[in-house]
């Protein structure tokens, strides 16, 4: 009888059926998945379609796209929290004038402003690419697809860590680099391509240091999700629910300890155990392709 119960809780919507609100079930495991993979190497867009898949929901996302646009502002906001310092710093560089007796402070406000012009042109082509998040979004009601994106994804990560490591830092990154790591960030709209995984090793196929890499990779990464957050509400029908901002609290926990979990692993130049979740991820969905 307790199983029944579990199950009409975990399939309380069928796909194809009205919109409903999500169970308590459901959210919590859409904070825990937006707030972990949304900062890790792993696709929070994949595994969320497989969620959808698992529990019966609409596969348009019309069920939950409300709850997630609210998780989404979550990891952006914990992100922007984390590298707060960062943020800062480029704001003053951008609206101070340079120090003319000060040679250090003079060089750090001129690397501030060049790490303020990298993050626009990082975030130019990912914000870019959320203007096709809907049609490629299609392509998670394959199961098939889905199943070589994954292992596509855990790939790419793996390629990445095993690359090397490079050496150039702030004050060698260029244009080009940032344009990569840009239009990288952007191809994880795809589902089962990891967005920071896919930054990640564009940055370090750019020869760029793994740590300020993965710095940077997070520094483009908030407002990239703040612009999908607004797009997703601005989609959603759902009338809001106060309740939801209880539900971004476990999302940013989650969040903050994947940064941290991210950042220690920076310092280790190495990040290859995603791409193994990643072909994990593949084969459970192969599996749910088999028996669906």
């Amino acid at each position: 009888m307790q199983a029944v119960l579990w199950y009409d809780i975990l399939t309380r919507h069928q796909n194809g059926g009205p919109a409903m609100e999500l169970s308590w079930v459901q959210k919590g495991i859409w904070s825990v998945i937006q707030g972990l993979a949304g900062v890790v190497p792993l696709s929070s867009v994949g595994l969320l379609a497989v969620m959808r898949k698992i529990f019966g929901l609409p596969m348009d996302g019309s069920a939950d796209r409300g709850y997630a646009a609210m998780q989404l502002l979550a990891v952006a906001v914990t992100i922007a929290f984390s590298f707060r310092h960062d943020y800062a710093a480029c704001f003053r560089a951008t609206h101070g004038r340079l120090p003319r007796n000060d040679p250090e402070q003079r060089e750090a406000m001129l690397l501030n402003r060049r790490l303020f012009m990298l993050i626009l042109i990082g975030v130019i082509p990912a914000a870019f690419a959320l203007l096709f998040r809907q049609r490629v979004a299609e392509l998670a009601y394959r199961l098939s697809f889905m199943v070589g994106l994954f292992a596509l994804g855990g790939f790419v990560v793996f390629l990445g860590d095993r690359i090397g490591k490079g050496e150039r830092k702030l004050q060698d990154a260029t244009i080009a680099d940032g344009l990569w790591m840009g239009l990288a960030h952007g191809l994880g709209i795809i589902p089962g391509l990891p967005a920071m995984g896919l930054c990640l090793t564009a940055g370090v196929m750019c020869g760029l240091e793994s740590v300020f890499a993965m710095r940077y990779a997070f520094l483009i990464s908030a407002p990239v999700l703040f612009l999908e957050a607004v797009s997703e509400w601005t989609a959603s029908a759902a009338p809001f629910h106060w309740i939801w901002l209880a539900g971004m609290i476990p999302t940013a926990l989650c969040a903050y300890g994947g940064i941290s979990f991210m950042k220690k692993m920076a310092k280790r130049d190495g990040y290859g155990l995603f791409a193994y979740l990643l072909w994990g991820s593949a084969i459970l969905t192969f599996i749910l392709f088999l028996i669906s």
